[in-house]
């Protein structure tokens, strides 16, 4: 498993996945899309389809893990959101992930089989000063 970051509508640490692409392998890979804004980037919600596009030769790799039925997994990890008025919500926009599946399938017949990671909690670590 390779985590998968899009931040500031760019795919970011990208390296690992794309020298492991380079050569020809027996061993199957899949992704977990690590959601979360941070030091790098934001999390932008409003191109899925250039997302989408630069996933596409992850899924289309003869390595990338595929069930029986033809789908490729992804994971996405999502902490929950926890917003001013108390309320929880997940911090992924299901629309965006829905135009993304869409786009997929459509540019290169990529049929993604969504699962999600939650968790209630969230680190907020912080370096001393010194």
């Amino acid at each position: 498993m390779f985590f998968h970051y899009w931040l500031d509508n760019k795919m970011v640490m990208n390296l690992p996945i794309d020298i492991f692409c380079s050569k020809t392998r027996k061993t199957k890979f899949m992704l977990i899309w690590d959601n979360e804004s941070g030091n790098l980037g934001q999390q932008l919600y409003n191109q899925p389809a250039a997302h989408g596009y630069q996933l596409a030769r992850f899924f289309m790799n003869e390595n990338y893990l595929t069930d029986k039925f033809g789908r490729k997994p992804i994971l996405i990890y999502i902490s929950q959101d926890h917003r001013e008025d108390g309320k929880v919500r997940p911090s992924l926009n299901a629309t965006y992930i829905t135009h993304m599946r869409q786009f997929l399938y459509a540019c290169c017949r990529v049929k993604l089989k969504v699962g999600y990671l939650y968790t209630s909690y969230k680190s907020y670590f912080t370096y001393p000063r010194t």
